[in-house]
């Protein structure tokens, strides 16, 4: 935390604080990650958890410890697969090791005698290429990679980072300070929350259960969202989050139909995971589809419609 900056005094468990702390440079950032002050590492938030409780991994730096993030005050306005510069907290506030919600999750096991550090240059390789990994040992790759990029960035923090010496037989706990680089997901398909009629701010729930609250000006939403934002289901892309501001602020980019109707709750989850749904197949797809359907694939499939 910046010197002369007061913490900002943390909510109850589980709700939101009405402002965060502001964050250390990057300049700062770049100096404590190499001093080893700080540790920098990959935001992961869990669904299960996600209105409490986050962990940082960074499997190139560290193994079989996973940091705790815990609340959303020290969460500090990062979001899921963002990389994070994280201060951690003095012994006395880590935690023991017990509990479902507590268990570290980040660890880089062996598969097969090979660690799943040694084959992350696997994904680099062109798709033939590739050996078949197992979907845990994937997850983990694909983490180290995303660490990777920050090597090609104009200044690496990791250049002279010491590998940070972390018990494992304690949930270390510790406070994002900075973002170092924005990962998150920034638009998402979306309904209003009940009650949102009338308000100057208006809150939206995102079909990604890792986010939160996405809130909107009212001067901003067309006529028909303003007088009636229960009714829709939107579009929306998160633009920023000021410290000063208890949720991510966003704009509607599109309204995608009717909160009631299936084919849109339908349509909104297509576009949640980015598939446009108004996107039309070529010419080259239709071709190969044939006009019905052939007598002996009839004949094989069984069908229960009546």
């Amino acid at each position: 935390m910046p010197v002369g900056v007061q913490r900002p005094k943390s909510p109850p468990t589980g709700l939101m604080p009405s402002s965060y702390p502001q964050y250390i440079s990057r300049d700062e950032a770049i100096s404590g990650v190499r001093s080893g002050k700080y540790v920098v590492g990959e935001m992961n938030i869990n669904k299960k958890f996600s209105s409490n409780i986050a962990f940082v991994r960074n499997p190139s730096l560290w193994s079989n410890v996973d940091i705790c993030v815990e609340g959303k005050l020290d969460r500090n306005r990062a979001l899921d697969k963002d990389i994070v510069i994280i201060e951690i907290h003095s012994s006395d506030k880590w935690k023991p090791k017990t509990g479902a919600a507590l268990k570290p999750t980040g660890e880089c096991p062996e598969v097969a005698g090979v660690s799943i550090a040694s084959r992350a240059d696997d994904l680099k390789k062109p798709l033939n290429e590739r050996s078949r990994l197992p979907d845990n040992e994937r997850v983990v790759c694909r983490a180290l990679q995303k660490i990777d990029r920050l090597k090609k960035v104009d200044v690496d923090p990791l250049a002279d980072a010491p590998k940070p010496n972390l018990p494992e037989d304690v949930m270390i706990t510790g406070a994002v300070v900075h973002i170092w680089e924005s990962k998150y997901q920034k638009h998402h398909s979306a309904k209003a929350m009940s009650g949102a009629k009338g308000k100057k701010f208006m809150r939206f729930v995102s079909y990604d259960e890792k986010v939160p609250h996405i809130e909107v000006s009212a001067n901003d939403l067309s006529p028909p969202v303003r007088d009636n934002p229960e009714e829709y289901l939107v579009y929306l892309k998160i633009t920023g989050w000021p410290s000063n501001k208890t949720f991510p602020q966003g704009e509607i980019v599109r309204i995608l139909g009717s909160a009631s109707q299936v084919k849109d709750q339908t349509n909104a989850i297509l576009y949640e995971h980015g598939i446009d749904y108004g996107d039309e197949f070529s010419d080259e797809c239709l071709a190969v589809i044939p006009d019905t359907i052939p007598i002996e694939e009839t004949l094989r499939r069984d069908t229960n419609r009546r």
